[in-house]
């Protein structure tokens, strides 16, 4: 061949494999792409399922944190009706005892002014 033919069989095979480049860097590009929706896809189902597990922990927390002061409070309530009576005679005790030096207070006095 001439070197026409030549050079347009170059330029044939030139536009060939840039084509092909072409075809190559959008199927490059289509596969990356999908890669990235997969990843995003995937992202997006773990943290739902650890936004699920961490509600499920803080519900799990609760119930238990509930129950732990149930039992507190359960148990504590013989103790205060206990301390309340304790208190409650005591004060009996204390007012009777005050009624009992006011009156001897008063005869003692009353021994003094004669």
């Amino acid at each position: 061949g001439t070197i026409q033919q030549q050079r347009a069989e170059a330029q044939r095979l030139l536009q060939r494999s840039l084509g092909a480049t072409a075809d190559g860097v959008v199927a490059i590009a289509l596969r990356d792409w999908a890669a990235h929706v997969r990843e995003e896809q995937s992202l997006k189902s773990l943290q739902e399922k650890a936004d699920c597990a961490l509600a499920d922990y803080k519900d799990r927390k609760r119930v238990e944190t509930n129950a732990v002061l149930e039992r507190l409070s359960t148990q504590q309530t013989p103790v205060l009706l206990q301390n309340v009576l304790l208190f409650w005679s005591m004060d009996k005790e204390l007012t009777k005892a005050l009624a009992a030096h006011r009156d001897e207070k008063q005869v003692l006095q009353g021994l003094i002014e004669r």
